[in-house]
């Protein structure tokens, strides 16, 4: 009977987030474990936790369960108290909270957050927050106080402003490049700080709500209802009038998805804004599907190292948009005797797949199957066990039974099994899991089971043959090799 091979090539290119309709969102709240329902703040580390802070406490998410750390109001070395808590991670990987309480620091080794700087009053209904860093210092925003720089290495804090600054209340996340500290302080106006010079400029618009780097020349900013776009050389900007619905009040947050899309997010819901245009491409009002809630006010967004997006709602709980599956294309192949594939192998323009017992193909990713050899006309394997190769002319693959090399160059199969037989001074070169690896211009292989082996192309054929280590007794059946050149069999 005909039988049809698939082979299915994941495509790395998602649809755009906004043009998703049928969005299925995860939902989190306090039945789950999450300590309370405003998440204000959201954070990935180096070791895949997700971390989110709450208006009681702060959690870290492990994939299936939070673990919420608290502080006592009287226990004055834990900082991670008040209503409004944020948390950063910085370029080291180290984890920092501001809340109104002051600063705290995430010590890995005892898992607790130890204090590094307290406010001098409890400011119960203000913002402060991290608001950048250096090589040496992290800065904060403290409000009606200024701004501190708590040194990495000893936690000692100092303070930086030197009350040069308004007395900002409500710190917004802010960004820093070069040597200038961008402040968007909502209700004080919105600044840059030198640190340099100790200059400060005043920017013309008072009510940013947030602002993150957005390139290398531009910073991304929001006031309620538009987009700022800053050069951070001479600080001009322009604003970009975006198409809300005429219920809107406030955007909280704007964050980048792609080089073509942003997200902003308020007390409205989520709004999809294309790059290229700087047209609304969707709003999204619910998180239910086929219901509509008037209540979908967002205070956090972040896009986690999986492409999964993260909201953190005012008193909503958590929501997780699942990164959407990736795009798949079919290769077909008809086999007659079989289709049952052992290897496969891609360069940029073809893919190469073996079989068992039926030989090699070679698919255009545009135009789909290309050639087909058998192999079956003399000494070359018709089983097709590893591929590999060094461009899209020239490939190496080894099958069994029986035991062979071969070597498929513009178009031709050429028989190589002699040259490692004659080289390597051996009868038999068989293997029971034979396997190829191609690092710069060289490749390695497994031949006699035993041996581990090198060799390179030399005006198209192989040459510098060498062992690279015997394993005696061992049998080899898998290899890989790391970027700095290690390798494991």
């Amino acid at each position: 009977m005909l039988r049809s091979l698939l082979l299915f090539l994941i495509l790395f290119a998602t649809p755009p987030l906004g043009a998703q309709q049928n969005d299925v969102y995860t939902s989190f709240g306090t039945n789950d474990g999450l300590p309370q329902s405003s998440v204000w703040s959201i954070v990935q580390d180096g070791r895949g936790f997700i971390w989110f802070t709450t208006s009681d406490g702060l959690c870290r998410f492990d994939g299936y369960n939070f673990t919420t750390y608290r502080g006592a109001n009287n226990d004055s070395n834990v900082i991670v108290g008040g209503a409004y808590i944020r948390i950063y991670l910085d370029s080291s990987g180290n984890l920092w909270t501001a809340s109104q309480r002051g600063i705290g620091y995430y010590d890995k080794l005892r898992d607790e957050f130890l204090a590094v700087f307290r406010n001098r009053q409890d400011n119960t209904y203000d913002y402060n927050s991290i608001i950048g860093e250096d090589n040496r210092f992290i800065f904060a925003g403290i409000s009606d106080f200024g701004m501190v720089a708590i040194d990495k290495r000893t936690l000692k804090s100092k303070e930086l402003t030197g009350g040069m600054l308004p007395a900002v209340r409500n710190w917004r996340m802010t960004a820093t490049c070069n040597n200038e500290i961008w402040i968007a302080g909502a209700n004080k106006g919105s600044y840059v700080y030198d640190r340099t010079t100790g200059v400060i400029d005043t920017l013309p618009l008072l009510t940013l709500t947030n602002i993150i780097n957005y390139n290398d020349s531009i910073l991304l900013s929001v006031t309620v209802h538009e987009i700022v776009l800053f050069k951070k050389a001479d600080h001009s900007y322009r604003t970009i009038r975006i198409n809300l619905d005429k219920n809107e009040r406030n955007i909280t947050s704007v964050l980048p998805l792609s080089p073509d899309e942003i997200l902003a997010a308020g007390s409205e819901g989520l709004y999809y804004i294309s790059t290229k245009t700087w047209k609304l491409l969707r709003h999204v009002q619910s998180f239910t599907t086929g219901q509509l809630h008037t209540y979908a006010f967002i205070q956090s967004s972040f896009k986690d190292r999986s492409g999964n997006l993260w909201l953190g709602t005012n008193g909503d709980g958590l929501k997780k948009l699942t990164a959407p599956f990736k795009r798949f294309k079919h290769y077909s192949s008809f086999k007659p005797n079989g289709n049952l594939v052992k290897a496969i192998y891609a360069t940029g323009q073809y893919i190469y797949v073996g079989y068992y017992d039926n030989g090699l193909d070679v698919f255009d990713r545009v135009s789909g199957l290309k050639a087909s050899y058998t192999l079956n006309n003399g000494p070359l394997a018709t089983t097709v066990l590893a591929i590999t190769g060094l461009s899209d002319s020239e490939q190496i693959f080894q099958g069994n039974p029986p035991h062979s090399m071969g070597m498929l160059q513009n178009g031709r199969i050429l028989n190589i099994t002699s040259l490692f037989r004659n080289e390597l001074q051996l009868k038999d070169v068989s293997n029971i899991n034979p396997f190829l690896l191609s690092a710069g211009n060289t490749i390695y292989t497994n031949i006699a089971n035993h041996l581990l082996v090198s060799f390179q192309l030399c005006d198209g054929k192989p040459c510098r043959i060498a062992i690279v280590h015997d394993f005696g007794s061992e049998i080899l059946n898998c290899m890989y090799r790391e970027r700095d050149g290690t390798i494991w069999v």
